[in-house]
């Protein structure tokens, strides 16, 4: 099979047409849209931008987000500040979170 160069952009717009009607249809169940809630620990930078683009992707399909980031030197599981941060958001769900460590 020959290699295709894909166009990237039409891509990522045919996935946010995609995933609409699914995030309609839960926001109308739920009376709250699905969100996306991240916690960064550390500083790797490759990881900042690394969480920069899943907020910017979660918000370019509609999807309210939400960010906070944990000193250098937080050990996983221990003192990350863990789905009850970014719970404290009335935008996000309360269901499940999304921790980068890095």
């Amino acid at each position: 099979m020959a290699a295709r160069i894909l166009d990237g952009s039409a891509v990522a717009n045919a996935i946010r047409a995609e995933v609409a009607p699914g995030i309609a249809a839960f926001t109308a169940r739920a009376g709250r849209p699905p969100g996306l809630g991240i916690v960064l620990v550390g500083d790797d930078p490759a990881s900042a931008i690394y969480v920069r683009g899943k907020l910017k992707s979660a918000g370019d399909a509609g999807l309210p987000t939400g960010d906070n980031a944990a000193p250098v030197g937080t050990a996983p599981r221990m003192n990350a500040p863990g789905p009850t941060a970014s719970h404290r958001s009335p935008r996000l769900p309360r269901k499940g979170d999304r921790i980068r460590y890095g």
